[in-house]
C-alpha cells in the first residue's frame, strides 16, 4: 500500500497567461477607455457642427423683412422700392440668389435690361437654378426672355432669347466638353445674341472676357460674324470693316457696359443703419 503520508505533495500554482493574451486584456481595457474619450469628444463636436449649423440656417431678420418688402413692391410695380429693397437684402447677404434674380425682375421691368443680364449672370454664379429662373409677375418669366448658357463643367452666364437664332442657343446649352478651349467661343457667341438684343453693356462684358482669354482665334471670330450676319452688321455700323472691336468693343458700348456695373454694383454697398 501507498504511504499517503509520505507521499509528496503536489503544489499547485495559479494559471499564468501568455503574454500575448495579457496583451490582448490590456489592449481591451484600453480601447475601451478611448471610445468612451472619443465617444465623449465625439459628441462634444458633433454638439457644436450643430450649434453652428442651426445658427448659420437662421436668416438675418432685417433681410427677411427686406426680402418681403423687395417681393410685395415687385408684385404691385413699384420698382424703385423694389430695388432699394433686394440692394438692402445683399448688403446683408451677399449670395442670395432670390435677392438677385428679383433685381433681375426689377432691372427688365423698368427698361434696364442688359443690368438684367449681368444681374441674372450674377445669380447663376450665386447658385441659382438654371432650370427655375423664376416669374417676375406681370407676365414675365425669366426663362421666357433669357436661356442659360454653359460656359464649363460649372459655370453658366445669361443670354438673352433672339429670333432666327436657335441653333446658336442650342449650341451654347450643349454640355461642354470640359476644357477652356471652349469658353472664348461661347463667350463671343454670348455676345453675338446680347448685341442682336441690343444689349450692349452685356455684349461688352461678353467679347472683353473672350478677348481677356487670349485664346481668341481665327475659328472663334469667324463663327461670331456667322451668328453677327450682313443685316446685324449693318444695324451696328460696322459693315464696312466688320471686327469685334468695330461691331462689339466701341466706345458706346463700354460707357453702356460700366453704366449697368455701377448699377448692378449698388447692391455690394454696405447697408446704412438709420
Amino acid at each position: 500500500m501507498t504511504d499517503r503520508g509520505n507521499s509528496p505533495r503536489i503544489q499547485r500554482q495559479a494559471p499564468r497567461h501568455s503574454p500575448t493574451k495579457v496583451h490582448r486584456e490590456e489592449w481591451r481595457a484600453r480601447k475601451l477607455v478611448m471610445t468612451r474619450v472619443v465617444s465623449g469628444a465625439g459628441a462634444f463636436v458633433m454638439a457644436l457642427l450643430l450649434t453652428y449649423g442651426l445658427w448659420q440656417g437662421i436668416p438675418d431678420r432685417k433681410a427677411v423683412l427686406a426680402l418681403e418688402g423687395g417681393e410685395e413692391a415687385l408684385k404691385r410695380g413699384d420698382y424703385a422700392q423694389a430695388e432699394r429693397s433686394y440692394n438692402t437684402v445683399l448688403g446683408l447677404v451677399p449670395n442670395s440668389t432670390v435677392a438677385r434674380l428679383g433685381l433681375a425682375c426689377v432691372f427688365y421691368q423698368s427698361g434696364e435690361r442688359s443690368a438684367a443680364t449681368i444681374e441674372l449672370t450674377g445669380a447663376l454664379k450665386a447658385g441659382a437654378f438654371a432650370e427655375r429662373l423664376g416669374r417676375c409677375g406681370h407676365g414675365l418669366n425669366l426663362s421666357d426672355v433669357f436661356f442659360v448658357a454653359k460656359l464649363g463643367l460649372s459655370d453658366a452666364f445669361a443670354v438673352p432669347r433672339v429670333a432666327d437664332a436657335k441653333k446658336f442657343e442650342t449650341a451654347l446649352m450643349e454640355e461642354p466638353s470640359g476644357t477652356t478651349e471652349e469658353e472664348p467661343d461661347r463667350m463671343l457667341l454670348g455676345a453675338c445674341l446680347a448685341q442682336r438684343a441690343g444689349l450692349a453693356g452685356a455684349a461688352w462684358d461678353y467679347a472683353g472676357n473672350a478677348l481677356e482669354t487670349s485664346a481668341v482665334d481665327a475659328s472663334d471670330r469667324a463663327r461670331f460674324f456667322s451668328c453677327f450676319g450682313p443685316r446685324e452688321r449693318r444695324r451696328a455700323g460696322c459693315a464696312n470693316t466688320p471686327s469685334l472691336r468695330s461691331c462689339v468693343l466701341t466706345p458706346a458700348a463700354r460707357s453702356a457696359y460700366f453704366r449697368d456695373v455701377r448699377l448692378v454694383g449698388l447692391a455690394s454697398q454696405p447697408v446704412v443703419e438709420r
